[in-house]
This record gives structure tokens, sequence and C-alpha cells, in this order.
């Protein structure tokens, strides 16, 4: 099967009932010189597509504070 063969099948595959997932994921860091800093993962897995974010934050609980897809109520956050 070719590459061709293989992007025209994926896009006539319908997206429409896929599962929405969206997730807020924060990674505290563990390097004694980075205490209390984190790396927040924003994903989003829906009928529109794939999409994540990551950065690094100095205060990763204010990030979120502010953080829009946060406020929205939508995404689940899990804290590792």
């Amino acid at each position: 099967m070719t590459r061709q063969e293989l992007k025209r099948m994926w896009f006539s595959i319908d997206h429409s009932s896929k599962v929405e997932k969206l997730t807020i994921k924060v990674r505290m860091e563990k390097y004694h010189d980075r205490l209390g800093q984190g790396v927040v993962t924003i994903t989003r897995n829906d009928k529109d597509g794939f999409s994540q974010f990551s950065t690094h934050q100095v205060n990763p609980f204010l990030y979120l504070s502010e953080c829009d897809k946060f406020n929205s109520g939508r995404y689940e956050l899990i804290i590792k």
C-alpha cells in the first residue's frame, strides 16, 4: 500500500464519533535546584484532531490559574 493510498484511506474514515479527551498534566521537577517548578502539558484529542503543547513554568499552578483552558472546566487535571 502506498503512502497516498494510506492518506486517502485515513481521511475517508469518519472521525465525528471520536471520544473527546482533554487533559492538562503537571509534572513537578525533582531536581533540587528546580523544586516547585514544573512542566505543564496541555493535550487535546477530539474530532478536530490532536494537539499538544508543553511548557516549563517556575510556578505551574499560577500558570494554570491564568490559563483559559484550565478555567473552562473541560480539561482533566493530572499532577505527577
